[in-house]
């Protein structure tokens, strides 16, 4: 689930005069609360064992960059030059300050995310170690200055109280402000509110009563002699066990004040007799109990968020794989896609949930399907594919993006469908498709949301079965496609075949009129070849992956071959020269008929057993005709020779099949017989 947050770091380049205001402001709050730390200076007048700056200082360097360090380091000179009014003691210690603060922060950047290194019991002791490094710095180099300047007499207590000082403000203070700018809401019931305030009255009455506030309490000498301090580690303990890094930070800090208050006026808890001590060894207990219980709170908090993960990622799982039966239930792609949004809104308390779809020309995304956005843009709003989107962003990264806060975005610009509704954060996968992504599935919120890495999975898994939805019912409609275009085919070869069984039926009663003891043979060649004129037509189809086109040159070919090998001629040669044109198989077996008649023919009566040759052409003509051509150089016809008298079954057959094609045809006698025929497809 992923957790709200309403701040964060925020290391992106400021303009100049955003840059100054900053700078401005840090440099008049780091002045007041330094004034107001140095009130309790009582070793030495610019070494206090309360120094509230150097948290301040570390936080603000986390939450703006190394560009506010001019703020830091003035701040500190001033606080420094209104107390003792030396130059060279002040810039040494503004220095310190600035180191201590810049350090910090460059070693948190190295080695911590920078959003969060307070939810760990080994973040804490890191973050102990790189303050405990950096404020010994700034200890060190201040007692120096002030040794220098002939400011300080007891550099050993100077230098301890400094350290402590500074070490209370990275670690107490530092954690207090920046934890609550992380995340200032309570979500807290009503029970968890009486609780807090219940705890709360009773860690401030028991400091109230342990440090020994006069005008309230004055306990016997011999009770002030023992450590009841202690008596407030359960509180917190509690506190640590029953609430965050958050709360258990601001009840160590809240003890603490009313424990100064408690010194400040009189009482000498931590050390007789002694105000600066008892201020010191108070900040060295804070930080001890700082330690014990954050590290405790830490511990806690990072089990309670491991389990509520793991609940989450169960949760998703369970729900992906119920998710994954939808595909296997037979859902359509629209039905799944709309599942999907309703479960990422049921499982990542998101606002809007959206599907995208890649349109031709990748150029645009389609609001395809969506949850939470105004009536009327599912199904017609539209977001570019370049940095103008997180979708578009999304595709060209080719990986999941995750955005904390649009309006600080610099990957990508903010589209307005997105600005519209006012969206903070989101996150979007690519839903893959088989040759090129299917388009990308996104999520937003209205506040700012940080999601995990088991939000992005679950995400991507979605969207993993969205894409395994669509490739399915693709296949499904190109397998229905497919089944439904061999329907069609199938009955198309019945009709067909029909249709050619229908002409050999007609042929073969045609040509049993004409059936005589002498002519049998002849009669069996010509139907055996009229037969063959159509099975070419079919062989040809099958060969090929074009069902519906013959190509017209090989068709000649083989079958003027066959016809050749079927009168056992061998001085006989067919020259084929036409233009590449395909044909209609019903158009093909129609012309193969009539070349069939005519070959055979020229065959018996235009050479009388002599050599000779037979032209075949097929052309095409600018008017849109087609002009086949069948001429021999034989001896041609008889001169009396007339068409239209001409009762002869082979000429009769081929005046009817020019009549089906709707042609037109001319026979010319000169130089051997040519056949001219014009027709249109």
């Amino acid at each position: 689930m992923p957790s709200a947050s309403n701040t964060g770091s925020n290391l992106l380049p400021a303009s100049p005069v955003k840059n100054l205001l900053i700078n401005f402001i840090l440099l008049i709050i780091y002045f007041a609360v330094g004034k107001f730390s140095l009130e309790f200076a009582y070793l030495n007048q610019s070494a206090s064992s309360f120094w509230v700056p150097t948290g301040i200082a570390i936080v603000s360097l986390i939450t703006f960059g190394l560009n506010v360090w001019p703020a830091i380091f003035l701040g500190a000179f001033f606080v420094n030059y209104t107390t003792t009014w030396t130059i060279f003691s002040s810039l040494g210690i503004a220095l310190g300050n600035t180191l201590e603060g810049v350090i910090a922060f460059l070693l948190i950047k190295k080695f911590f995310d920078i959003k969060n290194f307070f939810d760990s019991p080994v973040k804490i002791q890191k973050y102990l170690s790189i303050v405990l490094v950096s404020t010994f710095i700034c200890a060190l180099i201040g007692t120096a200055s002030l040794s220098l300047d002939g400011l300080s007499k007891d550099n050993f207590d100077v230098f301890i109280t400094w350290w402590v000082g500074d070490l209370g403000g990275a670690l107490v203070f530092a954690s207090v402000f920046f934890l609550w700018l992380k995340d200032y809401r309570i979500n807290w019931t009503p029970k968890q509110i009486f609780e807090a305030a219940a705890v709360l009255i009773l860690l401030i009455s028991t400091t109230i009563i342990i440090f020994n506030f006069p005008s309230i309490i004055k306990l016997p000498l011999i009770i002030e002699r023992y450590p009841f301090p202690l008596l407030t580690f359960p509180l917190i303990l509690y506190v640590s066990f029953r609430f965050g890094t958050r709360e258990t930070a601001t009840f160590i800090l809240i003890f603490f004040l009313v424990a100064s208050i408690g010194i400040i006026n009189g009482s000498d808890r931590m050390a007789i007799d002694d105000e600066h001590l008892s201020l010191r060894n108070l900040q060295i207990f804070t930080i001890i109990v700082f330690i014990l219980k954050m590290s405790v709170s830490a511990a806690v908090t990072q089990r309670s968020n491991l389990e509520k993960s793991l609940r989450n990622k169960i949760s998703q799982v369970s729900a992906v794989s119920e998710l994954g039966l939808a595909p296997l239930s037979g859902k359509s792609s629209k039905e799944v896609m709309q599942l999907s949004l309703r479960l990422l809104h049921n499982r990542l308390d998101i606002n809007f949930s959206k599907i995208l779809k890649l349109l031709p020309g990748g150029k645009e995304l389609l609001l395809l399907e969506g949850l939470g956005w105004e009536n009327g843009l599912v199904g017609v709003a539209k977001v570019s594919t370049d940095i103008d989107s997180q979708a578009g962003y999304t595709l060209l990264s080719k990986e999941p993006v995750i955005v904390e806060d649009l309006n600080k975005e610099t990957r990508f610009n903010g589209p307005a469908l997105l600005n519209n509704h006012n969206v903070v954060s989101g996150m979007s996968c690519i839903i893959y498709g088989k040759d090129k992504p299917f388009g990308v599935i996104g999520v937003h919120t209205k506040t700012k949301t940080f999601f995990s890495k088991n939000d992005v999975d679950f995400l991507q898994s979605v969207a993993n079965i969205i894409a395994l939805t669509i490739e399915r019912t693709t296949y499904e409609e190109e397998i229905f496609s497919s089944l439904e275009e061999k329907e069609i085919l199938i009955k198309e070869i019945h009709h067909r075949v029909k249709n050619n069984l229908q002409i050999v039926s007609s042929l073969l009663n045609l040509q049993s009129t004409r059936l005589s003891p002498d002519n049998y043979k002849e009669l069996y060649i010509k139907s055996r070849n009229q037969v063959k004129s159509i099975a070419v037509v079919h062989e040809m189809l099958y060969r090929s992956k074009n069902l519906s086109q013959v190509d017209f040159n090989s068709y000649v070919n083989e079958l003027s071959k066959f016809i050749l090998d079927s009168y056992n001629v061998e001085n006989i040669q067919i020259i084929i020269d036409s233009h590449k044109i395909n044909l209609e198989p019903d158009m093909a077996i129609n012309l193969g008929l009539i070349i069939n008649e005519t070959i055979s023919n020229s065959i018996k009566y235009a050479f009388d057993g002599s050599a000779g040759k037979i032209y075949i052409s097929l052309i095409t003509q600018n008017n849109g005709f087609y002009h086949l051509t069948i001429k021999d150089n034989g001896k041609g016809l008889p001169v009396k020779f007339d068409i239209n008298n001409i009762s002869t079954l082979g000429m009769q057959l081929i005046k009817n099949l020019v009549s089906q094609i709707n042609g037109n045809m001319e026979i010319q006698n000169g130089s051997g017989t040519s056949y001219s025929i014009q027709f249109a497809v």
